[in-house]
């Protein structure tokens, strides 16, 4: 009898739709899991045959494709930490490619005009520290002095390839998220970035399910597999969880392994909602509305894809995708009427939060959403108001994306 808690799953990109992923170094990578649940779905046509004794002549199989998901806690990981963890499935899901990451040093990028949260960054030495950096991307800054910590702080403008409007906060070491200062004459400040936003590229992955406890192991290979959705839940006092939801192209099971010797789990943290262990805060949320007492945050980015049969062919032949949808539930303490007035007046707001395990930090960026149906019951007199708001998001005039991550 298999037991869950053995159970591992590994996972490589295809170069070919719907072809094995030969085993070789690096190829195959275990994928951190808290549930996994994958495998076939034949579909059957009921026999159209008129039969006097009422019963059906049987059916006949007419396709099969694969399906499934997997649901793991968040543990971040940088281009430095091999290997790359939720990289491959999260670029599937939004069929694009983390920006090649902007590393600097040394430089010289003064802070001034604060005023409101926003703030102008100057670099006065190579004036080029922005250079590949676009209008709604985030990044790190470290290595000041009044502004010790790391700065996070979108680019909301740029004047040239040097100079540009930012808008963020700073980490002090003791946790606590505090306003940037103007300072000047800084010359040791780093920057990091690197962004993903959505796509058009469409992308595949073979994924093998290892049952190996078996007195004759098991293993389900799955081919053809595009991410069809993919979820974030972020609560108080549970784990951060990703959630990747699959459609594929053919499922079979054999008593061997197709991924030879997959590269190991990665051991970054979990995170957790706790904010004295810096596992997560809001950031920048809205202009100038705080967002301290938020419960949850819920979301899913759905690529609506759809199979695409053809006569003659096992499985299906592609995998279509639709127009992305964005959208999500933000529950939090009712405090003031702010949220609430945001939606009866039909506005566009911006969301973003950070996660972060003390080294490596991603910011989740919503840079244009809209809020739908609202309701705060009262439904104890025992327990606090909770104001819950759909919303979805719609391209960004500014950036030009709906919503985007970004790695640090």
């Amino acid at each position: 009898m298999a037991d869950a808690s053995r159970v591992k799953m590994a996972i490589a990109e295809e170069t070919t739709f719907g072809v094995a992923e030969t085993a070789g170094a690096g190829v195959y990578r275990y994928m951190r899991a808290n549930t996994i649940d994958f495998g076939p779905d034949y579909r059957g046509l009921a026999s159209p045959e008129l039969d006097p004794d009422r019963q059906p002549a049987g059916d006949i199989r007419i396709g099969e494709s694969a399906n499934g998901n997997f649901v793991s806690a968040v543990s971040l990981v940088t281009p430095a930490d091999p290997p790359a963890g939720f990289d491959m499935p999260i670029e599937g899901a939004f069929m694009g490619d983390f920006q090649a990451p902007i590393s600097l040093t040394a430089r010289s990028i003064d802070i001034t005009g604060f005023s409101a949260g926003v703030f102008t960054l100057d670099d006065v030495g190579t004036n080029n520290a922005f250079a590949n950096i676009e209008v709604g991307d985030w990044i790190e800054l470290a290595g000041y002095d009044v502004n010790a910590g790391k700065i996070h702080c979108q680019c909301l403008s740029k004047v040239d390839a040097g100079t540009g409007s930012f808008q963020g906060i700073r980490e002090t070491a003791a946790g606590l998220e505090v306003a940037v200062a103007n300072e000047a004459g800084q010359t040791d400040i780093s920057l990091k970035a690197s962004r993903l936003r959505i796509g058009t590229t469409k992308k595949s992955y073979t994924v093998e399910v290892q049952y190996t406890d078996l007195a004759v192991p098991m293993y389900d290979l799955l081919v053809g597999n595009r991410v069809g959705s993919l979820k974030q839940s972020v609560g108080a006092d549970s784990y951060l969880t990703w959630q990747f939801d699959f459609l594929g192209k053919l499922a079979t099971s054999s008593d061997a392994s197709s991924a030879g010797t997959p590269t190991a789990v990665w051991s970054t943290p979990k995170l957790a909602s706790l904010p004295n262990h810096l596992k997560m805060k809001m950031i920048n949320a809205f202009t100038s509305i705080s967002l301290e007492r938020v419960s949850r945050i819920e979301w899913e980015l759905n690529n609506g894809l759809r199979l695409e049969p053809e006569a003659f062919v096992r499985g299906s032949a592609d995998i279509g995708l639709s127009t992305a949808r964005l959208s999500g539930t933000l529950t939090c303490f009712l405090t003031k009427r702010e949220l609430r007035s945001l939606a009866e007046a039909d506005t566009l707001s911006k969301l973003a939060y950070r996660m972060t395990d003390g080294t490596r930090s991603m910011i989740v960026s919503l840079d244009a959403i809209k809020f739908g149906s609202v309701r705060h019951p009262a439904s104890g007199n025992d327990q606090s108001v909770l104001m819950t708001i759909p919303w979805v998001a719609e391209k960004s005039a500014a950036t030009g994306y709906f919503g985007s991550l970004h790695r640090f």
